[in-house]
């Protein structure tokens, strides 16, 4: 069956461009790569460091330090409300 207008047309989707490095191919000694791999070591270990010295002075890295933060003690036997209305 026929209709009284035509149908309106999609656009056509522009296609996606994806950009690839290229890859590289060097040689290099075993002597070369495994003082590559313990520099990297090396480099993780001092952010890990940095990482823990910054934590530190943020405000997640503060210890709570109240009465009943970290000194309070686990023995305590003050007197608790256990019903509702004592």
């Amino acid at each position: 069956m026929g209709s009284l207008s035509s149908r309106s047309s999609v656009p056509r989707p522009t296609p996606q461009v994806v950009y690839v490095p290229q890859t590289t191919n060097t040689t290099t000694s075993a002597a070369e790569s495994a003082a590559s791999a313990v520099s990297v070591g090396e480099m993780a270990s001092q952010v890990r460091t940095q990482n823990l010295l910054g934590r530190e002075r943020s405000r997640f890295g503060t210890v709570l330090t109240g009465f009943r933060g970290l000194l309070s003690t686990l023995e305590d036997h003050s007197p608790r409300k256990t019903l509702l209305g004592e």
